[in-house]
């Protein structure tokens, strides 16, 4: 019955096939009659599906917040992301259900706006100005530097975050523009001079160390970038004696399927050890910033989950038995797909995820 309605997958209708080496070489149709064409379903209009907190207690992972998400895909074309193939069109809900859903929440909540582009919805300011009307504080997982305009800067100091979360990614515009960002270092000296100042406490970024292409210098300018911002949060405080302090979150490249590199190598752990270490040294000799790294065993785990194909399914089933080693498991399978992780997937091979139609029926 299943089978019948549209965009519902069967993965036993569909079967692996490996070639004489174990790569995965593609997926045979083993159902019953021709095999259909799969496509996903789209919700067009998100005001029809409600999106908020339902349950709030006080052992959430953010129990302070109603989140309510008000947006979902990306209007932007990150290679590393996998928002924009995964979950395009980008689609907004409207200001008048953000708000319906907000006044559903307890008085003491904050309200947490919610959306992988959240930043780049079109009406971003009047959902603000009509939270901050409301009486209600608000929040974003993270902005654009460039959507950061006077009148919103002005909304955030007076209801918005104490953390404002920029995602430059990589320290130098030509190395953005190889991610397929726009985004300027002038553009986030800006952002962070007009947003950084009292009662803002906190300038987080982050950056991803392990990118295709990346090299020594890039990482390198991560600190110079750092300072830079600092230095610009100090003019943009001279007669301030609180100054927003900045984070640098740095996190390893995980090639995600859907995404433009999903073909592109990971590093080994090993290597990734000595980038952090690296961008590590070099923020050490900047007292003011504080930093945080990713754990390249935890980025390799990412790895071979996302690149995994069937055979991961096994593995993942057996660690989560009572009593399994699934650290040792989950080194095992690693130890058997090295090759598949730290090499370029060529065109010519198949990927596992392939008979999936990502494209809006």
């Amino acid at each position: 019955a299943l089978a019948a309605v549209p965009g519902v997958y069967i993965p036993e209708w569909y079967r692996p096939r490996l070639d004489r080496s174990g790569r995965f070489a593609g997926i045979d149709w083993c159902g019953p009659g021709t095999q259909p064409q799969l496509f996903r379903r789209v919700a067009m209009n998100l005001d029809t599906w409600p999106a908020g907190t339902v349950i709030h207690t006080p052992h959430a992972e953010l129990p302070g917040l109603h989140l309510i998400e008000i947006s979902r895909g990306c209007p932007r074309e990150c290679r590393f992301c996998l928002i924009p193939g995964c979950y395009s069109p980008f689609r907004y809900r409207s200001v008048p259900a953000i708000m319906d859903s907000a006044r559903s929440a307890p008085p003491d909540r904050r309200i947490g706006l919610l959306g992988a582009g959240a930043a780049d919805h079109p009406f971003l300011l009047d959902i603000c100005r009509a939270l901050a009307a409301d009486g209600f504080r608000f929040s974003f997982s993270s902005l654009h530097a460039t959507r950061i305009t006077p009148e919103l800067t002005s909304l955030i100091h007076t209801h918005g975050p104490r953390t404002v979360t920029l995602a430059p990614e990589a320290a130098t515009d030509q190395r953005r523009r190889t991610l397929g960002k726009t985004l300027t270092n002038t553009d986030l000296i800006a952002a962070v001079q007009a947003v950084g100042r009292p009662p803002v406490k906190t300038i987080k970024v982050y950056f991803i160390a392990g990118l295709p292409g990346e090299t020594a210098g890039d990482l390198h300018r991560i600190a110079d970038l750092c300072r830079d911002l600092e230095d610009a949060l100090r003019e943009a405080n001279v007669d301030s004696k609180a100054i927003p302090r900045i984070t640098a979150g740095i996190s390893c490249f995980v090639p995600k399927p859907l995404s433009r590199f999903e073909r592109a190598p990971m590093l080994p752990e090993k290597d990734l050890k000595e980038k952090l270490a690296l961008i590590a040294d070099d923020l050490r000799d900047i007292r003011e910033i504080r930093w945080t790294m990713d754990h390249p065993r935890w980025a390799v785990m990412q790895g071979l989950i996302a690149r995994g194909d069937r055979r991961l399914g096994a593995v993942l089933a057996e660690a989560g038995k009572p009593g399994a080693d699934w650290l040792l498991l989950m080194k095992q399978y690693r130890n058997q797909q090295a090759e598949y992780m730290t090499h370029p997937i060529r065109l010519r091979y198949p990927l596992p995820w392939d008979h999936l139609k990502i494209a809006v029926m």
